[in-house]
């Protein structure tokens, strides 16, 4: 048998043989996948592989919401870990809205913090916002920081941190 001779499972059937060394009329087939040496372990490779692939990219989809999720609601890095929003409230009199902000210094130096918050009403739209600071926070020292606006709102008003802002303080030398 020669190379361009047919084997048993070239022959494509009812069609003769007509050694023509190529798929037609009197030509050969493909062999079956199983006959080829293993193509079919390859699809089946190939299978485990796509889903190998779209395992870890919805591993890394889930780790990335609660990465999202814990920047929204849990410790930070960075001066914004730094800030806990306490309270916010209305005064019953003035109609003004204030918050608390708990500030703890996590960083090795003392530092100064400005905080910058907004006051929304029930539905998200800013109605006011306020800044507040505190300054020469030491290593590890917490302070309550009272962040008020002077704009009238009614009850029922959320309170939101937009941004949190630290620098080493300067401490004159002598």
């Amino acid at each position: 048998m020669t190379d361009r001779e047919p084997r048993g499972w070239d022959r494509q059937p009812g069609r003769g043989g007509g050694g023509q060394g190529r798929s037609g009329p009197g030509g050969w087939a493909q062999p079956p996948p199983a006959a080829r040496g293993g193509a079919g372990r390859v699809l089946g490779w190939s299978c485990l592989g796509v889903f190998a692939v779209l395992g870890v990219l919805a591993v890394a989809a889930l780790v990335g919401l609660f990465v999202v999720a814990d920047k929204d609601g849990g410790a930070e890095d960075g001066p914004r870990g730094d800030v806990r929003l306490t309270a916010c409230v209305v005064d019953a009199t003035t109609k003004w809205p204030h918050a608390d902000v708990l500030v703890t210094n996590r960083s090795a130096k003392a530092s100064d913090y400005g905080v910058h918050v907004e006051f929304l009403d029930p539905a998200g739209k800013r109605l006011s916002d306020a800044y507040g600071a505190t300054d020469n926070l030491a290593p590890g020292q917490r302070a309550t920081v009272r962040v008020q606006s002077l704009h009238q709102v009614a009850a029922g008003t959320r309170c939101r941190i937009v941004d949190v802002s630290r620098h080493m303080s300067w401490r004159p030398s002598g």
